[in-house]
């Protein structure tokens, strides 16, 4: 089979070929990847649309002369050359379908359909020529989605049924691929019933073979253990398909009939992959053994793999329930309205139930694989690299936890309530193992906003309990040191709280001085890579809390995230810490926006914050932890991203504020900081240079405008970066030095 490679957005390797299971695949792995791009060059060169034409003309001329031949009395060497003539004209279409636009002529579009569902459907050839043959319709799928004429589609998804009765995995993964893009390609078209479609009964029954095939566990394939990394299974794929033309018909109730019937086998694949760990997992803590534990590990594996196809499902019937709502709303004497969200019905009576199964397992399999070592002992010599473990399968449930409350659909507590109790309940019984969990809180808290600003103030009113919960917890966990020396955990632990603190979550009102403490331990830690990152990060929201929670109070005129000056003014090259930063800015990013502060419990916890960080010196003390980064607590590679830290934190306060802070941070007159000789008019020099207070200023040592570059623009982080990089030492110096 040929050797190219479709990498979908999504992140997922939907890779043709799988010339491992060749004999001679890997050998010519690289000349077909070098032959394929070669002719997508020559088809570019010529024009997609007129070499189409010239493909297809050859793959049926190949196609009669190996009918010929099998049908005379030819010697096998005349068969096999026309067998080779025929994989090599298909070889040829599968290259350059990809090319293939909408404005290519429907006749040629369809004379290409009609020639590979001739030689899926009718002519013998090895599984290769068949795989490539369907992988091609998948190539054409773009253009197909243009064409009007019925025969056409109907014979592009009669292809794709015969490859996926193929008992063949090669030729059944194309198959399910071509499958998902034309469903995704004609949602619209293949949503029609067949008495107002125009492309015939045959289309329609179609896609319900492709559905059939889905729910009966999909086409014939090796175990899920045998997929590699980046691959989905072949389940997964088809279900991509099917629910863009579940979520494509109307009315909007049909459409969340069709996803709540495709969800059906995905849950019930999810329980199945759940019973099967706990049940594993329980033989093996039973009688332990190295088979034992290969097959809890494939369990959790298999339990992964569903947990992220009950999130196409999930997505969908989001989807659907949404264009129910919307349907019912504009119309006011819908007959409907009083109906409730089925979808939302299926996800509260069904998906949750079955995460919650998922997590139980999980948490039950936890001690066998502690136990063995798996996960702390590296190369482990139970775990196959090309599965996923125990700790994905936790990330994955999460993942799915928290696509459901992030959908405005299911904001209701049957839903989003159950949903954040079950990844509480979990993070509470294990807060180390279980940090993944608290993506969930975070992801309810950014779809909500303000707390006080929600449209259902009972929901509104768990959140914020929920969201404490998980900070008493985390906060427990890190007193007993559980949690304090592990890297991911600690950062999960960051992340809620500053969610928490950016949406004016009441309930932290009185933690805002452990907060601010909790930064600023996090700092003195000295930690690197993306630990370093995390605090960092950490500590910007902290000092920037009073005045982006209550600007009008806390926040001077001449701040400038507010105004829409600050972050935005950082290039790409200033490092990820300065860029998500910046996108945080601009209301994009995996935070919530900082609360308004027409809000009560906003400006509560401003004021909190504002007395810890001005009344009671945390924010010097920030600063001045922030500053000892720079100067060689953090390894010298990380003075952009303090640099961008302290910049957005500038940007929140105004240049008194944070000046008043600089002032307590440096120290006085050569007490050592952050060298033994710094005086502290150098000091003074530095603050003005630093927040541009002066910009004719002289400078002192190091600090004049030959260090700081040519710019005179007092936002810039270049500019600032190269100043604090320049009275900190940078790569160069320590504390003390």
């Amino acid at each position: 089979s040929a050797g190219a490679a479709a990498t979908d957005d999504r992140g997922d390797e939907y890779e043709y070929p799988n010339s491992d299971d060749d004999d001679a695949g890997g050998e010519y792995r690289e000349e077909r990847d070098e032959l394929g791009e070669g002719l997508r060059d020559a088809a570019g060169a010529v024009d997609p649309n007129a070499f189409l034409p010239i493909a297809v003309a050859g793959l049926t001329a190949s196609i009669d002369a190996h009918a010929a031949a099998a049908a005379s009395e030819r010697s096998g060497r005349a068969v096999d050359a026309s067998v080779k003539s025929v994989e090599g004209w298909t070889f040829v279409l599968f290259a350059t379908a990809r090319l293939v636009g909408k404005d290519e002529p429907s006749a040629a579009v369809g004379d290409a359909i009609f020639t590979v569902e001739r030689l899926v459907t009718r002519v013998p050839v090895s599984n290769r020529t068949t795989e490539l043959a369907v992988w091609t319709i998948g190539g054409l799928c773009k253009a197909l989605s243009a064409v009007t004429e019925a025969e056409v589609l109907r014979a592009a998804l009669g292809a794709v049924v015969t490859g996926l009765n193929s008992d063949d995995p090669s030729v059944s993964r194309g198959a399910c691929v071509a499958a998902m893009r034309t469903c995704e390609s004609c949602a619209r078209i293949l949503a029609l019933p067949a008495d107002r479609s125009s492309h015939s009964q045959n289309a329609n029954d179609a896609v319900s073979a492709i559905a059939r095939c889905y729910a009966n566990g999909g086409p014939w394939a090796p175990p899920l253990a045998t997929l590699r990394r980046g691959q989905e299974p072949m389940t997964t794929i088809l279900c991509r398909g099917l629910a863009r033309v579940a979520v494509a018909k109307s009315p909007g109730s049909d459409a969340e009939a069709a996803c709540v019937e495709l969800a059906g086998p995905a849950i019930n694949a999810f329980r199945t992959a759940s019973a099967t760990l706990a049940a594993a997992s329980g033989e093996c803590a039973a009688a332990p053994s190295h088979d034992a534990l290969v097959r809890a590990l494939r369990a959790a594996n298999a339990l992964s793999r569903m947990a992220a196809e009950c999130r196409v499902v999930a997505g969908a019937l989001a989807e659907a329930s949404a264009k129910s709502a919307g349907e019912k709303s504009s119309t006011p004497d819908h007959p409907d309205r009083s109906v409730p969200s089925v979808a939302a019905a299926a996800v509260a009576d069904a998906l949750l139930p079955a995460a919650d199964d998922a997590l139980r397992a999980l948490a039950a399999s936890a001690p066998v694989f502690s136990a063995a070592g798996v996960g702390v002992v590296a190369n482990h010599p139970a775990v196959d690299r090309r599965i996923h473990d125990a700790s994905e399968a936790l990330e994955a449930v999460g993942s799915l936890l928290a696509d459901v409350v992030a959908a405005p659909a299911f904001a209701a507590r049957q839903c989003t309530g159950a949903a954040l109790r079950l990844a509480v309940n979990a993070y509470a019984s294990d807060p180390v193992r279980c940090h993944p969990l608290l993506d969930v809180v975070v992801a309810a808290l950014a779809s909500s906003g303000s707390i006080d600003a929600s449209l259902n103030p009972e929901l509104s009113s768990e959140l914020g309990t929920i969201a404490r919960a998980a900070m008493d917890a985390a906060l427990d966990a890190y007193e007993r040191a559980g949690l304090r020396h592990d890297d991911a955990a600690r950062a999960s632990m960051f992340k809620l709280t500053q969610a928490s603190v950016r949406v004016g979550c009441a309930s932290l009102t009185d933690l805002a001085e452990r907060v601010a403490s909790l930064a600023h331990e996090s700092l003195g830690a000295g930690s690197s890579g993306e630990s370093a990152l995390s605090s960092l990060t950490f500590a910007a929201d902290v000092l920037s809390a009073a005045a982006m929670l209550n600007p009008s109070r806390h926040a001077p005129r001449d701040a400038g995230v507010r105004g829409a000056v600050g972050m935005g003014k950082v290039d790409p090259g200033m490092g990820r810490l300065a860029s998500n930063l910046a996108r945080a800015a601009g209301g994009r990013g995996d935070l919530p926006g900082w609360a308004s502060d027409a809000h009560e419990d906003a400006i509560r916890l401003a004021d909190a914050f504002h007395v810890v960080l001005c009344e009671r010196g945390a924010g010097v003390a920030l600063v001045r932890a922030m500053l000892e980064c720079a100067n060689g607590l953090m390894p010298p590679g990380l003075v952009t991203d303090v640099s961008a830290a302290l910049y957005a934190a500038w940007m929140a306060v105004g240049d008194g504020r944070m000046a008043e802070w600089l002032r307590g941070a440096v120290g006085g007159d050569r007490d050592g900081f952050p060298r033994d000789s710094t005086t502290k008019e150098q000091k003074e020099d530095f603050i003005g240079l630093l927040l541009f207070l002066h910009a004719d200023a002289s400078g002192h040592g190091d600090l004049g405008p030959s260090r700081l570059g040519k710019t005179g623009e007092k936002h810039d982080l270049r500019r600032f970066k190269r100043c604090l990089k320049a009275f900190c030492g940078g790569k160069k110096s320590g504390s003390g030095q």
